[in-house]
Formats: structure tokens, C-alpha cells, sequence
């Protein structure tokens, strides 16, 4: 009897455990492993898999704010930041203390003009974290905008103390690949610490003059335009634009380049009226495309803020 006891509880607990295994099948693999997939899709640029690993993973674990932050990577790696917006916006409603979502969110949002949003982000980015260079760079441009150039100075000048000293070295081995001739590992060298630095407005200049003089002028106006949002105040980088759009060959249409030389030239003028090269030059560019009057009106401005910047110069 005794023997027969212990088969039969033997029989049950066999039972029980290919019970167990079958209820652990049928559950499937846990939020973990989709996690970690995903990341190593991500790693390998199976992007469209990442995201369906991802997926399944918010499913399982609809807290797991990592995750989320990977699917708007994700998303805009992808090229499609309007669908990585939900997923960041996700993220920060799990855990807000996060200032670098808060940075990305807010640069997703001033990429689509979304100004008010994005100098929300930025903002709770600094009150997070004080140290927060990058937040703080973004920053000026909306302070600028709102005409709070107090504020803006201050941002920028804290920011750039501390980005410039961290990015000497940086900035160093890109000046020495130029000197070499070695143009690509500068650019990638100035690219890197523009990402990592983006108040140092050295790096951007110097990039610039590596694509003006690869004669890319393309890529040249386009360092110009990020570094417009950073500084909107700084009058050389609306000159220098200026010229390289009227001057340089890129694609697209010519009256397009001469309407964005006009734009830049003007706002330099705008930052500084007795700028009288910028005056001539935006004549300049009317006597090129037939329009006399505007020509005369502003080689006109031009010769009387020339006029005022000899009388500051006089004695």
C-alpha cells in the first residue's frame, strides 16, 4: 500500500511539474528578453524589428520607460520623429527626471516649430539639472526670440566656459587633421564636438570653412543654419550665410538661394545698421536680378551707414 502511495504522489507531482513547464510555455518569453532584443536589433540597425520587439516589450511592461526612450530613438533614426514624440512624451509621464528626454523631446519639437514646447522642455531640462550645457545652449535662441537678451547672454556664457574647456582637446586634433590636409577626420572631429559642445561657435566656423573649401557649399550653408539657432543674435553667421548662399553652387532653385542671401543679409543689417558691406552687397544682389529701385535704396543705406561707422572712427 505504502508503495502504491508513493507512486501515486510521484504521478501527481510529475503532474504538477509538466504542469508548470507547460503554463511557463504558454506565457512566453518575458518583457526582458524582448527588451534586450530590441536593443541589439536597435545595435544592428534592424530598426522596423526593433521596434516590434519594443513593442511587445511596453506591452508586458507598460512602465518600462527605457523602452520607450529606445522607440524614439528608434523612430528617429527612422527618420519619422513626429512617431517618436508619443514614446518620449510616455517616458517622462513615467518618470519625469529625465533632463536629456527632456532635451531630445525638446529638439524633436523645435525641428517642427513647435517653439512653445520645446522652450518647455528645454527649461524643466536646466531645473533638473543645472549642469544641463546642452539644454541651457538651446535655451538662448528662445530667450532671443522673446527678446530677453539678459537671459540669453548669461545661458550662453555659462554654457560656453564650460563646453569650451571641455572640448579644447577636441578641438585641437580636428585643427591638427586640417593643418594635414586630412579634411574628412576634421570635419568628423568638428562634428563631434559640435554634438557634444554645441555653444562652442569656433567648432562651426571652422567646419564651415572645411565645406567652403572642399567647395561643398551645401553643407557649408548648413553648418551655418545650426549654428543660426544656437546664436540668432551673432551677426557674422548671417553675413557669412549670406554670401554663401548668393555666391556658392548648391541644388535647388536660384531664385531660392537669392531670396535666402537677401533674408540673412538683411537680419545682419538688422543686428548691426552701419554693417554697410552687408548694405552693398544686398544692392548687389538686386542690380544682379533687375530690380534698379531696391538696388539705389540700398546702396544708399549703404554709403550713410559707411558715413557713420568713419565718423565713429574719426577723432
Amino acid at each position: 500500500m505504502r508503495k502504491l502511495s508513493i507512486i501515486k504522489y510521484g504521478i501527481f507531482f510529475f503532474i504538477f511539474i509538466f504542469l508548470a513547464i507547460g503554463a511557463g510555455a504558454a506565457a512566453g518569453p518575458s518583457w526582458e528578453y524582448y527588451y534586450e532584443r530590441g536593443q541589439t536589433q536597435a545595435r544592428l540597425g534592424l530598426y522596423n524589428n526593433a521596434v516590434l520587439s519594443l513593442d511587445i516589450c511596453m506591452d508586458l511592461n507598460p512602465k518600462h520607460y527605457p523602452a520607450a526612450n529606445l522607440l524614439g530613438e528608434v523612430y528617429c533614426k527612422m527618420n519619422q520623429k513626429h512617431l517618436a514624440i508619443p514614446w518620449y512624451k510616455k517616458s517622462l509621464g513615467i518618470n519625469d527626471n529625465q533632463p536629456d528626454i527632456h532635451v531630445t523631446l525638446g529638439e524633436i519639437y523645435e525641428f517642427f516649430s513647435e517653439n512653445d514646447l520645446a522652450f518647455r522642455h528645454f527649461s524643466r531640462a536646466v531645473a533638473l539639472e543645472p549642469e544641463n550645457d546642452r539644454a541651457r545652449c538651446r535655451l538662448v535662441r528662445f530667450y532671443v526670440l522673446r527678446e530677453d537678451y539678459q537671459t540669453a547672454r548669461t545661458n550662453l556664457e555659462t554654457s560656453y566656459r564650460k563646453e569650451k574647456e571641455r572640448s579644447a582637446k577636441g578641438l585641437a586634433a580636428a585643427a591638427r587633421a586640417a593643418e594635414k590636409g586630412d579634411d574628412k577626420k576634421a570635419a568628423g572631429l568638428y562634428e563631434k564636438v559640435i554634438g557634444e559642445s554645441p555653444c562652442v561657435t569656433e567648432a562651426y566656423l571652422d567646419l564651415y570653412e572645411i565645406h567652403k573649401r572642399r567647395r561643398d557649399f551645401a553643407a557649408a550653408a548648413a553648418v551655418l543654419e545650426a549654428l543660426k539657432k544656437i546664436r540668432p543674435d551673432y551677426e557674422k553667421v548671417y553675413l557669412l550665410l549670406g554670401y554663401t548662399y548668393y555666391t556658392g553652387r548648391m541644388a535647388g532653385p536660384r531664385k531660392l538661394r537669392i531670396d535666402q542671401a537677401l533674408e540673412n543679409l538683411k537680419k545682419a543689417v538688422e543686428i548691426n545698421p552701419d554693417n554697410y558691406d552687408a548694405c552693398y552687397t544686398i544692392a548687389e544682389i538686386y542690380t544682379d536680378i533687375k530690380k534698379d529701385i531696391e538696388a539705389r535704396q540700398w546702396e544708399e543705406k549703404g554709403r550713410k551707414a559707411e558715413e557713420r561707422a568713419q565718423g565713429k572712427d574719426g577723432p
